[in-house]
């Protein structure tokens, strides 16, 4: 049986390795460092928590197949697979839409003709700045996404009702 990790356990060790880095960065600053500011650091530094999408979009990938033994490597299409690739979409929309990582990308600089990759990173801020526009939507969206997601595996594990899904 798959072990299914509820994202809000994942935050809250993210939130755990946050300190030390914060603390870090924080060096220097007059201000006392604490919980939100650790996360505000380990997001802006970290993509928005880039490890974890990683975990998210393999474990979306690992659920489209059957680990029952009669039916071992099919593919498995359900609804559940279908919530979890749907919250990771919206999870990493959110996370390409934040404003630092479009700073990243070419915020900073003046010209991007004498820049060194000037083009490219212009492409990839044009981009970026196009998903800015709609953050407040990525992050609404997400929020419910991650509830809804985290509330469906929830009654799956408690055995409430079974994912309806197709074998191929």
């Amino acid at each position: 049986m798959r072990t299914i990790v509820p994202l809000a356990a994942l935050a809250l060790a993210a939130l755990a390795l946050a300190g030390p880095a914060a603390a870090e960065l924080h060096q220097g600053s007059p201000e006392p460092i604490g919980a939100p500011l650790s996360l505000s650091v380990v997001v802006r530094q970290d993509g928005g928590f880039a490890g974890v999408h990683r975990w998210l979009w393999y474990d979306a990938v690992l659920a489209f197949f059957s680990v029952d033994p009669a039916t071992h490597g099919h593919v498995w299409l359900g609804l559940g697979t279908g919530i979890m690739l749907v919250n990771v979409a919206l999870l990493t929309g959110y996370t390409f839409s934040c404003h630092s990582l479009r700073h990243l990308a070419g915020g900073g600089l003046d010209c991007y003709s004498t820049a060194r990759l000037g083009m490219a990173r212009n492409r990839a801020w044009r981009l970026l700045t196009r998903l800015n526009v709609r953050h407040p939507m990525w992050a609404w969206l997400s929020l419910f996404s991650v509830m809804i997601t985290d509330v469906y595996i929830r009654l799956l594990q408690h055995g409430v009702f079974i994912d309806p899904h197709i074998i191929f």
